[in-house]
């Protein structure tokens, strides 16, 4: 199908969105559901009107495609890396998407990018591996406050970056997920490491690995530790 028909098809389809006939509304519904990501600008165009109930119909679509979309953007993004390795900051923008589809994720990246940027201020190249964690871990949990939520473990924006970001709250793993991505912007080899019931980060030392718990305000473990 060409594009200019697939426009067509969509505008057809949206001019039914409200039809009087209700076996005509769910075949529509269905078909927009169909097409995907590519009715999501006609949707959202359409969301805007006036009309209480067509701007709840084309939103409730939209928020049935999205999970497709994102389940397809997620097995490209593990596709893209046939060794495994795809970029968690991906995954976690895609995550984002999921929970707040009409929030801009760039701002995430410029967010990351200007903390990353005043941590590394902080470092020297002639301080150690421990310093280093020290400074970081300083940083982040005692000076910007960012912290495990332990109260409300399970609440939903712990898992979306841009609320951990915002409230500076978060689980384990999006709070390691943060020391990696400032890491990443700054050369300092940090990896997240999956233990039993709990994750951490790793500093990656060619002497020592240095383990420590970004939920724990960054409290450095032994091996025995994370045993």
């Amino acid at each position: 199908m060409s594009s200019n028909s697939k426009k067509n098809q969509i505008s057809d389809l949206i001019y039914l969105i409200d039809d009087r006939d209700e076996f005509v509304r769910e075949q529509v519904r269905e078909q927009l559901i169909k097409v995907g990501e590519d009715a999501i600008p006609f949707l959202e165009v359409t969301a805007r009107t006036e009309n209480l109930k067509i701007k709840s119909i084309a939103s409730e679509i939209i928020q049935a495609i999205i999970p497709k979309q994102l389940l397809r953007q997620f097995e490209q993004l593990a596709q893209s890396s046939p060794s495994g390795h795809w970029s968690l900051e991906k995954g976690v923008i895609l995550l984002q998407k999921f929970g707040y589809p009409d929030e801009e994720t760039d701002s995430l990246s410029q967010s990351l990018d200007l903390l990353a940027q005043e941590v590394s201020t902080l470092i020297e190249d002639s301080q150690s591996p421990e310093q280093i964690i020290q400074i970081l871990t300083r940083y982040l949990f005692f000076e910007k406050g960012f912290e495990g939520n332990k109260i409300d473990f399970f609440e939903t924006d712990n898992t979306y970056f841009s609320r951990v970001l915002d409230r500076r709250k978060g689980i384990p793993i999006t709070l390691t997920a943060l020391c990696v991505f400032l890491g990443q912007r700054i050369g300092l080899p940090i990896v997240g490491v999956g233990l039993p019931g709990r994750y951490i980060a790793k500093y990656e030392s060619l002497t020592q690995p240095i383990y420590f718990d970004p939920f724990n305000e960054g409290r450095v473990l032994s091996q025995e530790d994370c045993a």
